[in-house]
């Protein structure tokens, strides 16, 4: 809700500006009263001098300010006026009865007889400007009040009023940092302005930031100790810091220095309701009201105390004219759709709670109601749908606020512990989501019988609802008896075979005993009645997932994201999929669309960071981190995710500066210790990459991580022993395919080549399923001229993998040396992956060449020379094929071309035998 420009324009001019009076005259009595803040005093003593001397100017002056300081606007205006006709000059009169008119409202008499003119002065000038300001403010227009600002300051940049009208402005846009700093400047021209301290006090206050506004208001106080405003402020501000007692002094205060103040009865209507004092809270209320009708907070405490007093009607009436005027305040709300469903009107409470949802969803107690009010309405599934989700959030508080009950709201009294439930199950029995939340809230606590009891007293309560039902079949579940379970949801089904909960919870129950086909039969059940059933959906999609289904996976998934286009999970779920099935931009299509819908999440903005870096927009990633990372500042995961989109965008040193942050605030964070030490290898740091091996060599002792990292580090500076001895160390700590590989690696890289394909060939003996393994050994097989073992290893590599290109094109080139006719085959499997690689299509077009099919073969072969010309061995199978095709004039040219370009490769020897044969 906007800051009313109106109040805060007559919050500004309440005080006026000091008196102008002329030395030497005889009104000392009453200028002392004026400078003592006793205005009432002040005014006697005037009025006796203005009976004796009607045509005292000097007296008029101090009247009319003593008027403004009063509140009192029309006196205000006769007494200037009055000055105006005596001719008193018009610098002493013309500010203060424009602050008069404002006072009272009267912007026409502001505006046509305060305007400025040639014949005022600069400071004069700006202060007209100033005040016309501040009516356009009161009249909400911005834009006209911003003009006539600016023009004040063309003329007097110190100028206070525009200065304070600017701060307002900013108070109207909520930049509350602006209207400090232009209450601050005028502050620094004139620190006793009691304007700009209480402005300056009450943009703090809006701004949260309690205790420098009872600062604030306390030095306003210093300049005027009986200013109303500043001691309400304050008031205000101690209410919000908890201080009651000095919240009620200030109060006591006012109400003694100015009577009946409808502000000052509200605030202490507060405090008296904070002490429980809700008969004399409600006292002041009426009396408020019955002077200001429309003041919408007294209609809300009114209505929260009618609530605690069981005055239900009351409620309802003052309750449902605040939230008519205020339909998104979330408090005001719950409050009265609680005060429904207490009359048992659930289905009136639905509607104004859903209006609100986008702000309650991660409010425990929204949830909570809406579920409850589903639950009175006979909407099953919704009902369990909202409760779960209040559980999931936060269990114990949620039954806490059920306990401690919904008259509770204003105060947010919610430290309660979870055993004080069953006092409210007791003391309302129609309180049916504090049962609901006293069950899930004991099977968080694993406390399985207790919820088992809860949920059959809570049976007993809803004869025919399967609520309960399903409560004992989850019950059942967590502890381990699913043969109960099932009967308990099975008896849900019966009391409603709508109830999709129960067909969902039994779903699960056939994935928990391997029946995924009975799973299948639950969820598409639920989907014949409910077609865009998420739970269902994604159901469907783990178990096709499970069963390496990727199509039928992704069609459930997109299913699910286009019948719940909200929903963050699908959206999840399918980016992942898709950066697995390399594509990125399909992934980062999808990432986008969560975090358009679900901006704050912290899943739905890590989804979009790790697409957009895999889509290698590191910027863009970038600034999805840093909003992830300020929103969720503890989580070390996210922060080292921010560290490799620093070093993706070049900032090396921000990247280090993450990552140290990480290893400093989260120690047992290993990635970020492992960045640090890739980036010391790349910069070829290699005594601090060992110091950061060693660090988790001494943090992990029993992971062979460290160990593996300090022979990454003697193998980058090609201390090969070194290296070997410190992977074989890993290897004995833990036996992984990470360490058994850099194992082969270093013997290879030491010379030790049939130690290094032995050991690692008993590796892979025996963890056969280890595909890239085979890979491996198969290229240092046909790196060092073993084709039969490379054949052999290829063959179960491509068992594993039959769709990998590099096994398929290393296999398919094999098979064609010794002559095997499963070259071509291969071949034929190659040609999708061929468009990307030049030596991929090297292989399919000499293989096509030497299995008879020329013309096809050539043309693959041609194209990959025009993709790789550096690749030469791809140029002479190009002249090959050309003379096995009869065009040896094109191969001649192709060769001569070849052996003047490059003197040595090679084949050289080889397209010199070929020239020479033409």
């Amino acid at each position: 809700m906007k800051v009313s420009l109106r109040m805060l324009a007559l919050f500004w001019v309440l005080a006026g500006a000091a008196a102008v009076l002329a030395e030497g005259k005889p009104l000392d009595a009453a200028k002392k009263y004026f400078d003592a803040g006793e205005f009432k005093a002040a005014v006697i003593e005037l009025k006796n001098a203005l009976q004796a001397d009607p045509d005292n100017a000097d007296a008029r002056l101090l009247i009319g300010e003593a008027y403004l300081k009063l509140g009192d606007g029309p006196s205000a205006v006769r007494a200037f006026e009055k000055a105006q006709e005596l001719k008193v000059p018009k610098e002493k009169w013309l500010i203060p009865l424009g602050r008069a008119y404002l006072l009272q409202n009267d912007t026409k008499s502001l505006l046509e007889k305060i305007t400025p003119g040639d014949d005022l002065s600069g400071p004069l000038l700006a202060q007209v400007y100033g005040l016309r300001g501040m009516v356009y403010l009161g009249q909400g227009d911005p834009g006209k009040a911003q003009e006539n600002f600016d023009a004040a300051l063309n003329v007097d940049p110190d100028a206070s009023e525009a200065l304070l009208g600017l701060a307002m402005l900013e108070v109207q846009e909520k930049d509350f940092k602006k209207s400090i700093d232009y209450a601050d400047r005028v502050l620094a021209k004139d620190s006793k302005n009691l304007n700009a301290w209480i402005l300056l006090a009450e943009a703090k206050r809006l701004n949260g930031d309690s205790s420098g506004a009872i600062e604030g208001f306390g030095k306003a106080l210093a300049v005027n100790s009986d200013d109303i405003r500043a001691r309400l402020g304050r008031a205000t501000a101690y209410l919000a810091a908890g201080k009651i007692e000095d919240a009620a002094k200030d109060l006591a205060e006012v109400r003694k220095a100015a009577g009946e103040v409808p502000l000052a009865m509200y605030l202490q209507a507060v405090v008296d309701f904070q002490q429980e004092k809700l008969d004399e809270a409600q006292d002041l209320l009426v009396k408020v009201t019955n002077k200001m009708p429309q003041h919408l907070p007294s209609k809300l405490l009114l209505g929260t105390i009618a609530y605690k007093k069981g005055q239900l009607e009351t409620a309802e009436n003052e309750l449902a004219r605040f939230v008519s005027a205020a339909p998104q305040n979330l408090p005001a709300v719950k409050l009265l759709a609680a005060t429904r469903m207490k009359h048992g009107r659930a289905a009136e409470a639905i509607p104004i709670l859903k209006a609100v949802e986008s702000q309650g969803k991660d409010d425990v107690q929204f949830l909570s109601l809406l579920g409850s009010a589903y639950l009175q309405t006979k909407q099953f599934d919704l009902g369990n749908e909202y409760l779960s989700k209040a559980a999931a959030l936060d269990p114990k508080a949620a039954t806490v606020k059920a306990q401690r009950g919904l008259g509770q709201i204003a105060l947010g009294n919610f430290d309660q512990a979870v055993s004080d439930l069953k006092a409210a199950v007791d003391l309302d029995p129609n309180l049916i989501q504090a049962d609901v939340m006293l069950v899930l809230a004991q099977l968080q606590d694993k406390k399985y019988d207790a919820a088992i009891e809860a949920a059959a007293k809570l049976k007993v309560k809803l004869k025919d609802n399967p609520m309960p039902e399903n409560l004992l079949g989850a019950a059942y579940m967590a502890k381990g008896d699913r043969e109960k379970a099932r009967e308990h949801w099975q008896k849900a089904l019966k009391l409603n075979p709508k109830y999709t909960s129960a067909r969902i919870n039994l779903a699960k129950l056939e994935l928990a005993t391997k029946n995924p086909e009975g799973a299948v039969k639950q969820y598409k059940a639920v989907l014949a009645r409910d077609p865009k059933n998420l739970a269902a959906l994604i159901g469907l999609a783990q178990i096709a997932e499970s069963r390496k289904q990727y199509d039928a996976m992704e069609k459930s998934l997109e299913q699910a994201r286009e019948k719940n286009p909200e929903a963050l999970q699908p959206a999840l779920m399918l980016s992942h999929y898709y950066l697995l099935r390399r594509k990125p931009l399909r992934a980062l299509e999808i990432a986008r669309e969560g975090a358009t819908h679900h901006p704050d999440d912290p899943a739905a903005l890590e989804a979009l960071g790790i697409s957009q870096m895999a889509n290698d927009q590191a910027a863009s990633a970038l600034g999805t981190f840093k909003k992830l990372v300020a929103k969720v500042p503890d989580n070390p995961r996210y922060r080292h995710e921010l560290g490799q989109a620093f070093y993706k965008t070049d900032d090396k040193a921000g990247a280090l500066a993450e990552w140290a942050k990480v290893v400093q605030d989260s120690p047992e964070y290993l990635p970020a210790y492992l960045a640090q030490a890739e980036i010391a290898l790349k910069d070829k740091k290699y005594e601090e990459a060992l110091r950061i091996a060693g660090a988790v060599k001494a943090k992990w002792p029993k992971s062979p991580i460290g160990l593996q990292l300090e022979g990454d580090v003697e193998l980058a500076r090609k201390q090969y022993k070194a290296a070997e001895a410190a992977y074989d160390k890993a290897f004995r700590v833990e036996a992984t395919a990470a360490v058994a590989r850099r194992l082969y690696q270093a013997r290879r890289a030491g010379g030790r080549n049939e130690a290094a394909f032995d050991g690692f060939r008993r590796w892979l003996d025996s963890h056969p399923d280890d595909a890239e393994g085979w890979l491996v050994l198969g290229i240092g097989y046909q790196g060092a001229g073993k084709a039969k073992e490379a054949t052999e290893v290829y063959e179960k590599a491509y068992e594993l993998k039959p769709d990998n290109p590099i096994v398929q094109n290393n296999l398919a080139w094999l098979y064609q040396e010794a002559g095997d006719k499963r070259a071509l085959a291969i071949a034929e499997k190659l040609l999708p992956a061929s468009e990307k690689s030049p030596e991929v299509m090297d292989t399919i077009g000499w293989i096509y060449v030497q299995n008879g099919r020329l013309d096809k073969g050539l043309a693959l072969l041609q194209d990959a020379a025009v993709h790789a010309p550096q690749l030469l061995s791809i140029r002479v199978h190009v002249a090959e094929a050309l003379i096995m095709a009869g065009r040896k004039e094109e191969a001649r040219q192709e060769l001569q071309g070849l052996l003047k370009e490059k003197t040595a490769f090679p084949e050289r020897e080889k397209a010199e035998s070929l020239l020479k044969g033409l």
